[in-house]
């Protein structure tokens, strides 16, 4: 995946002025500097922000696991379906609000439209169900911005526009750059460009790549009560018992799954029925891709242990080693006071055991 050059802007979206963007951070440790820096130099630092952001989340997870919890969010486990790729953002299911507007120099033409939700990481869902208009001659679309839910606005940074010229969407093809929520897309007096002259849209939903690990999933049943499912090594013998089990198609049948390659499940036994569950997770830093994208942990003060993170690494990358090794130190030292953080803003969740509780 590429990684962000300091200076310009990335999808026609512009410098939004906030120290917790990605490129303004970029740009405020390389402002601090005193070396001359090559384009090669630019990349390391995005390189070194993101292993700075990785770094001290595994800090601070260790801290405390419940300070990164998020959810729920519901997932269709499908009959007799054993694997099943998880998303932290589901599909869009809203078709896309086009309008006219004059430009261009085209003829009459009917567009097919979608568009697809985009993480800080550029992580996709999959393009939403297709919208047409019918378009006079001379007259392009524009494509109001999605609304996005609130379980999912901190989630995604923008969006993306696909269109075509075939009713059954098989043309579909991307129009636009990454474009900020809140702001609208109007056709280019070019023109749709369809695939396969323009990218094709994304095959799988990869949302799921902030997600470390399921804290739980569970199965309503009819009469509202919940079945739990069972977290179990893929190896284990628990799982292996579970596998010789036959699924009925009843929601409170129990089941056993195991989290792998990051974000995708194994149930066994398969499913009797469709089943939706729904399930927390813990999640994990994505790896910032726009200069827009935002930075996280923006409830705690990690500005300063980001900056002499940075650039301790960049100036290695120069041969400054005593200046180096200081912002390093630095850097530690920011660490525990984001460690001290962690551990007073905690607060015991019945994670102990009480023995005589009633």
């Amino acid at each position: 995946m590429p990684v962000v050059i300091p200076g310009g802007t990335v999808g026609g979206l512009g410098n939004v002025g906030s120290l917790f963007t990605f490129g303004d951070t970029i740009r405020r440790i390389l402002g601090g500097v005193n070396e001359p820096v090559t384009d090669k130099n630019k990349n390391s630092v995005a390189d070194y922000l993101n292993d700075a952001i990785e770094s001290i989340w595994m800090s601070m997870l260790l801290a405390t696991l419940s300070r990164f919890s998020k959810g729920p969010v519901n997932q269709v486990f499908a009959a007799n379906e054993t694997t099943q790729k998880l998303v932290t953002v589901p599909d869009p299911t809203s078709a896309p609000n086009l309008t006219n507007t004059g430009g261009g120099t085209g003829g009459i033409r009917t567009v097919y439209v979608s568009y697809c939700l985009v993480t800080d990481s550029g992580s996709t869902t999959k393009i939403s169900p297709l919208a047409s208009i019918t378009l006079a001659a001379n007259n392009l679309f524009q494509v109001a911005s999605p609304i996005l839910s609130s379980a999912w606005a901190n989630d995604i940074i923008g969006y993306y526009v696909f269109a075509g010229l075939n009713a059954d969407g098989s043309d579909q093809g991307q129009q636009s750059p990454l474009i900020k929520i809140g702001t609208i897309f109007v056709e280019p007096g070019s023109q749709t460009v369809p695939a396969p002259n323009s990218p094709y849209p994304p095959s799988e939903n990869t949302t799921a790549d902030n997600i470390f690990n399921i804290v739980r999933l569970d199965v309503q049943n009819q009469d509202m009560t919940w079945t739990n499912w069972v977290q179990s090594n893929l190896n284990s013998t628990w799982f292996s018992d579970y596998m010789k089990r036959v699924q009925v198609a009843t929601t409170w049948q129990p089941l056993v799954y195991d989290f792998i390659e990051d974000r995708q499940i194994e149930v066994r036994p398969a499913p009797g029925m469709d089943l939706t569950g729904t399930y927390f997770y813990t999640t994990r830093p994505r790896r910032l891709r726009f200069e827009v994208s935002r930075m996280p942990f923006a409830q705690f003060a990690v500005s300063s242990f980001l900056m002499a993170y940075v650039k301790g690494m960049f100036l290695l990358d120069l041969y400054e080693y005593e200046a180096s090794d200081r912002w390093k130190d630095q850097a530690e030292k920011e660490r525990m006071r984001i460690i001290l953080q962690v551990g007073q803003t905690n607060f015991n969740q019945n994670n102990t055991i009480r023995p005589f509780s009633r």
